[in-house]
């Protein structure tokens, strides 16, 4: 059994020529159905110890930077409002937020690019977002396997965030592959 495989959405976030570990790096594609695909591919194959998702992420948290470690992601986008609150899916019996068990920081994840702080994540103290961690979690979940997850803060949520995503894009993969060599 290997210990972790690495899923990542895109090459461009952590390129494969500076993985220089035996552990599977895995890209996904953008959203939570293509991660959450990869995931349970991952497990299926691989049979690791927990799942580790490494990334991008844009702050809600002008007070926050760096890799941060996700304990907490919620689904924002999902809305069968009036039949439950936002976030929360009927008729199902899982959580609606999912937890690591590691790190302090919350992400809410979902389909959408997101450009203002909009009340439903102040609501919900959502420090950043991103676009595949619930998938994750969620399969993860699912096939009963850990996960952990490291952020790289690209962005803070404004009608900018696209140009910033990409302006500091290329920071995100030596500061993430940092951030397993300090804490795994």
């Amino acid at each position: 059994m290997i210990k972790f495989v690495a899923i990542v959405a895109l090459p461009s976030e952590l390129p494969r020529e500076i993985w220089n570990r035996d552990e599977p790096l895995i890209y996904s594609g953008v959203g939570k159905l293509n991660a959450a695909i990869a995931t349970l591919e991952s497990i299926n194959k691989y049979q690791p110890k927990f799942i580790l998702n490494l990334g991008t992420v844009g702050s809600i948290r002008n007070d926050i930077s760096g890799v941060i470690e996700i304990e907490k992601v919620f689904q924002r986008d999902f809305d069968a409002t009036p039949l439950v609150p936002k976030g929360v899916v009927p008729f199902d019996e899982k959580p609606n937020v999912l937890s690591s068990d590691f790190g302090q920081y919350s992400c809410g994840s979902g389909d959408t690019f997101v450009r203002n702080k909009e009340e439903w994540l102040l609501e919900n103290k959502i420090d950043v977002v991103d676009m595949e961690l619930y998938g994750i979690a969620h399969a993860c979940f699912s096939k009963n396997t850990p996960w952990r997850s490291f952020k790289y803060i690209t962005d803070y949520i404004s009608k900018d965030s696209g140009n910033d995503w990409e302006n500091n894009l290329k920071y995100a993969a030596a500061s993430l592959i940092k951030s397993i060599e300090l804490f795994l």
